[in-house]
């Protein structure tokens, strides 16, 4: 047995890329401006809307490691204290063998302009898995779930698309994330958050750095050798 443990843990924390929602009721509107990522299934006289919220999260840093966990914790409007107790909402991982869906261009009918989804409204016929989460109704409250570690592993080194929904079996108060506009350039605080917790063999980085230091001195004044990007 070694003395020492190759593995070294690293904890990381990945806001959205880009957050929307995708509404039945307005089937080929895109909602990439909306203040707000929204979930519920309303009824009315005009007939049923579904709305999921769908979010982006860009985890390349995160090439050659182990996921170990991870949490996400999403952060309501302040429109959202309305009614009472909980609401348990799902969380898929999108399929993304056909494409990437793309901020300003995914609807409820196409993943983006001119690719309609496998089936509308973001569901696929390959899931990762599906895991619950309270969704508190309380004003600025925070939903968390460490239940989507095994969601996000196959997604270490690229982009995760994770869609939310409630159970939409019965008509559900309106759930609102906060989200923001990919086009005014500006900060909005307290976005979906996935911190995630994962491990590395430190043996990889020593010798990427003793690689460099050796391609270094070889090209004498030709130039400065760059780190080479961890691999599997």
């Amino acid at each position: 047995m070694p003395l020492f443990s190759s593995s070294v843990s690293i904890n990381t924390q990945h806001e959205t890329s880009w957050d929307t929602y995708l509404d039945s009721g307005n089937a080929s509107t895109n909602y990439q401006g909306a203040s707000s990522a929204q979930v519920n299934k309303s009824v009315t006289r005009g007939g049923t809307s579904l709305k999921r919220a769908l979010f982006a999260f860009d985890l390349s840093d995160l090439s050659g490691r182990n996921i170990v966990s991870a949490t996400l914790t999403i952060k309501t409007t302040s429109g959202f204290g309305v009614g009472s107790g909980t609401e348990e909402c799902s969380i898929h991982l999108i399929d993304t063998s056909s494409s990437d869906p793309v901020y300003d261009e995914v609807t409820w009918n196409n993943r983006k302009s001119g690719t309609a989804w496998s089936v509308a409204g973001g569901d696929t016929a390959v899931q990762a898995g599906t895991f619950k989460i309270d969704w508190p109704k309380t004003t600025n409250a925070v939903a968390t779930s460490d239940d989507i570690t095994n969601l996000i592993k196959t997604k270490a080194g690229g982009m995760c698309f994770i869609l939310i929904k409630t159970a939409e079996t019965d008509p559900t108060l309106l759930k609102a994330a906060i989200a923001h506009d990919e086009d005014s350039g500006s900060t909005v605080a307290d976005l979906p958050v996935l911190t995630i917790n994962s491990t590395i063999d430190h043996r990889k980085v020593y010798n990427r750095h003793e690689m460099l230091k050796f391609m270094n001195k070889s090209r004498g004044l030709v130039g400065k050798a760059t780190i080479p990007s961890l691999t599997k």
